[in-house]
């Protein structure tokens, strides 16, 4: 029935996580055969959950200094890569079992401050800013309602600095069809765009 695993479990640490993939299953093939090599075509069984600032404030300058996601997450799940027959090479996998959600708090940027570009700036994975965050590896799941992101930043405008935090629930963010984005799938990653702008003028009448 092709690769199982029971017990797989994500870690807290985001810079301790460790992506899971698994490749098709492969028979007849021998190592010498220059016409047919091994094929490793790798999947990947997890979710990667990645987030990107921009602003629309030229004027000022924004500098997050702390990225957390905190919420219900389950950690721990059975992975099947579910073939139905033993003469195919692959299935369709899936995870089951998956062990009641609990509350878990992410840190993804904590290490170093960044500046949010307006041409955008990646605070997760292999190309932030500061070389160091990692992506989010999750097991997938549903979003929880409750699960939240949490940014400190500072605004600077001229002279003035203002610091502030912000939270987002996840829930709240929409793909580019307006779809609010509610489950994480195996093999997908998800990319979190936050924007920083000024906030309209406020007038007062007399």
């Amino acid at each position: 029935t092709g690769l199982t695993i029971t017990g797989f479990s994500t870690q807290d640490d985001v810079a301790n996580q460790y992506d899971l993939m698994y490749t098709p299953r492969v028979v007849d093939k021998d190592k010498d055969d220059a016409a047919t090599p091994v094929p490793l075509v790798f999947k990947h069984a997890l979710t990667s959950v990645v987030f990107k600032a921009t602003k629309t404030d030229a004027d000022a300058t924004y500098t997050i200094k702390s990225l957390t996601v905190n919420g219900l997450v389950s950690t721990t799940g059975d992975f099947d890569q579910n073939i139905p027959n033993a003469a195919d090479l692959d299935g369709t996998a899936i995870w089951k079992n998956l062990a009641t959600a609990t509350d878990k708090t992410y840190s993804i940027l904590s290490a170093k401050t960044i500046d949010v570009a307006q041409a955008g700036t990646d605070l997760t994975g292999a190309n932030s800013a500061d070389g160091a965050s990692t992506a989010l590896l999750l097991i997938p799941q549903g979003v929880d309602a409750d699960t939240k992101v949490t940014i400190t930043y500072t605004k600077k405008t001229g002279s003035n600095t203002l610091d502030a935090t912000a939270e987002i629930n996840l829930v709240d963010f929409v793909d580019g069809s307006s779809n609010h984005v509610t489950t994480w799938a195996m093999g997908n990653r998800y990319i979190y765009n936050i924007t920083f702008g000024a906030n309209k003028p406020i007038y007062f009448a007399p």
